[in-house]
């Protein structure tokens, strides 16, 4: 399904203006960690799903009070259609300007420089097709300390590479110690449905 921006927008708000009612006392929020991701996705687009799994490794460190770097490498193997083996890698490399808007509260504006690279086996590597493309990514989103432990998150972006697609993304993690943190989220967009699970570790 596509997450359309108005629509997006709408649950952006809402959950903000839930967090500046929260009272509750709780960590602050770092833009300094390092990530690793298991994906699971489906790609409805076709007249059969198609599912695909992959990893993400993802870093982001604050330079200033206000502004973050961040690099991101992942790859996804679907699963083979009619004889073709699909495997695609994806690189990024973004900004991250945020503030903080209420108590345990932060909204963040990302904006990325994408690569993905797409390599298709026909018929069991007899021949080989490799496409490549860059592209840019903008994306919106809102960070909350619902309490000490818990974080939620929603995320509402916009990618042109390849194609344009929308995307929305709700996420929650718990943090089992001062550092580590574990994540689930669950991101959809046009035809496309994904859950990513990870664990971070925050720099101090």
């Amino acid at each position: 399904m596509l997450i359309r921006n108005t629509n997006a927008f709408i649950v952006i708000n809402a959950l903000f203006l839930w967090a500046i009612a929260s009272t509750s006392h709780a960590r602050e929020i770092s833009y300094s960690y390092l990530e690793s991701s298991y994906i699971t996705l489906t790609d409805s687009s076709r007249s059969e799903d198609v599912d695909a799994t992959g990893f993400e490794a993802k870093g982001s460190f604050n330079l200033f009070e206000y502004l973050a770097i961040g690099a991101s490498v992942g790859g996804l193997t679907y699963d083979t259609i009619n004889q073709r083996e699909i495997t695609q890698t994806n690189y990024a490399l973004s900004l991250i300007g945020h503030v903080s808007v209420a108590q345990s509260t932060d909204l963040f504006l990302e904006a990325s420089a994408l690569e993905q690279d797409l390599e298709i086996n026909f018929a069991n590597d007899i021949f080989t097709a490799e496409y490549d493309e860059n592209g840019y990514g903008v994306s919106l989103g809102v960070r909350h300390m619902l309490s000490q432990n818990i974080e939620l998150g929603a995320i509402v972006s916009q990618f042109d590479i390849f194609e344009t697609n929308e995307q929305g993304n709700l996420n929650i993690r718990y943090y089992i110690g001062e550092q580590l943190s574990l994540g689930v989220a669950y991101t959809t967009g046009e035809d496309v449905d994904a859950y990513l699970f990870n664990v971070r570790f925050n720099i101090k």
